[in-house]
């Protein structure tokens, strides 16, 4: 930041000719470092300070008045921020142990040579940078949190003006963390190394990256006395950079298309989480310029209500998976922002105790498993996909009374109440919320045959009574009452079951 490059400093020495020569020297050792005053005494350099703290004192010690070890000890006192370097002509023990009680930051003897001048201010230069850019940051990081009054502004900060962008990995932020997933938030930063973005960026004077309340969102505020420097520009420009460095994980970044001043930094903050929270889709890589004209999302909230108002109609597995499946896809087609998604899914777990009387904490745990993984999912295949498998495994391994038993009684039911549909082991699946294969083995194991042999049994038992009833009847009509839409295919089945035509079944029973 020009305007915070300056090094300032005040020079005490009661010696004038000395006094000069130092200040000289000082001010030749670079061009950011400037005095800003000189004393002769510990009075005036005390009244100096009453008006202007400099970031570092050079102070002599034998002088007249208060000497060089009470002033250090009243500046410590007064201004604990000042860098303090002694200057004396002898060395002095009781010298160097009062340096050191006080943290002065070095000790040098006269006559002072330009070299050594310039590597100690040198020294205390870049120190004093990294302290300015620790409190600014806080000064930053405080403002984001809305706790303006306790932001001491620096006065370079009024000088000139900010551009505020908030980038967002992920499909959305997560409330849901864990240590595990913190690890991963932070290998993803590292992946994006924005800072080392910022510093290759030429016309960038001062810039800060702040941690949001999310891990997985942070605040870009740079600092600016160039007027027409565009905040737009450089969120395409920071885009660009972030598409490049990783390919598969969705972000966005939000900026305010306007220069601001310090004092707008808060209200700015509050705007830009309120356009990201409500207008950003799921799934997406984007930037844009925020705006008080919102879309208009009336198909979303009519979508919302129309979920909402069909979800405690559901009575199946297979009519939740399907539930959750279609939301999840038509909240994307609508580009509805992210937050509806979670929400429409925070309904769908909240709902299970009622649905599928299952324990509350059972639901809220695998609940919050997708949520916290919500930032990593890059498309809407995806997140079904795992919803699904979790959804699945909450009705299968903790729905009440669904034990092997009781699960070969319902599957013999429902085959028994639907023989005459269309089933397949994929449907029974879907429907009870286990495997195929562990379908099948539970079935065999409590009745010897398979589900889809049972339900051919009674088919044909069903087909049977049919010819019992009319010897006449056609085999078409027979074939569609027993499940069948091809009679030939209905014809083969029967043979190989009984070891006769349909045909020649109903003559066996003239």
């Amino acid at each position: 930041m020009s305007t915070n490059a300056t090094i300032t400093v005040i020079v005490t020495e009661d010696e004038p000719i000395i006094l000069n020569n130092i200040v000289k020297k000082v001010e030749n050792s670079s061009e950011s470092v400037s005095v800003i005053g000189k004393a002769q005494s510990g009075n005036e350099t005390l009244a100096l300070l009453a008006v202007s703290q400099p970031d570092i004192l050079i102070t002599d010690i034998e002088m007249p008045g208060i000497n060089g070890l009470e002033l250090i000890c009243q500046v410590r006192e007064r201004y604990p921020g000042i860098h303090i370097v002694i200057l004396s002509g002898y060395s002095n023990f009781e010298y160097a142990r009062t340096a050191i009680k006080y943290n002065v930051e070095d000790y040098i003897l006269k006559p002072v040579s330009q070299e050594d001048l310039k590597e100690l201010l040198t020294r205390l230069a870049q120190k004093i940078q990294l302290e300015r850019h620790s409190k600014e940051r806080n000064i930053l990081s405080m403002t984001l949190k809305g706790d303006e009054e306790s932001a001491c502004w620096p006065y370079y900060f009024h000088e000139g003006r900010f551009i505020l962008a908030l980038i967002s990995l992920g499909s959305k932020p997560s409330q849901f963390t864990s240590p595990q997933i913190s690890r991963d938030y932070q290998i993803l930063w590292e992946d994006f190394d924005i800072p080392g973005f910022l510093k290759g960026r030429q016309k960038l004077e001062h810039a800060w990256l702040i941690d949001e309340t999310y891990s997985l969102q942070k605040f870009v505020i740079i600092y600016t006395t160039n007027a027409s420097f565009t905040p737009e520009h450089f969120a395409l420009a920071l885009y660009r950079y972030m598409a490049s460095a990783v390919s598969d994980v969705p972000f966005h970044i939000e900026v305010c298309p306007t220069l601001i001043p310090c004092s707008e930094i808060w209200n700015t903050a509050k705007l830009i989480r309120h356009f990201y929270e409500t207008t950003v889709p799921s799934f997406s890589r984007g930037y844009c310029c925020i705006s008080d004209t919102l879309p208009d999302f009336s198909q979303v909230q009519n979508l919302q209500k129309n979920l909402s108002a069909y979800l405690h109609q559901i009575s199946t597995s297979t009519q939740l998976l399907k539930y959750t499946k279609d939301g999840i896809f038509e909240y994307h087609k609508l580009h509805a922002p992210a937050a509806y998604t979670d929400s429409f899914l925070y309904e769908i777990y909240h709902a299970l105790p009622s649905l599928f009387h299952v324990e509350e904490n059972i639901c809220r745990n695998y609940m919050s498993q997708i949520l916290c993984r919500f930032y990593t999912y890059k498309d809407p295949e995806a997140l079904c996909a795992d919803v699904s498998s979790s959804l699945m495994e909450i009705i299968r391994q903790h729905t009440p009374g669904m034990n092997a038993d009781s699960l070969y009684e319902n599957l013999k039911k429902y085959i028994e109440d639907n023989f005459n549909c269309k089933i397949s082991l994929n449907d029974l699946s879907e429907r009870f919320g286990y495997t195929s294969s562990y379908i099948n083995r539970i079935y065999k194991k409590n009745s010897g045959i398979s589900p889809l042999q049972y339900m051919t049994n009674l088919r044909m038992e069903h087909a049977k009574q049919l010819l019992k009833k009319d010897i006449d009847a056609d085999i078409k009509s027979i074939a569609a009452a027993a499940g069948y839409e091809d009679a030939r295919y209905f014809s083969r089945v029967f043979k190989n079951e009984t070891g006769k035509t349909p045909s020649a079944y109903a003559g066996r029973l003239l």
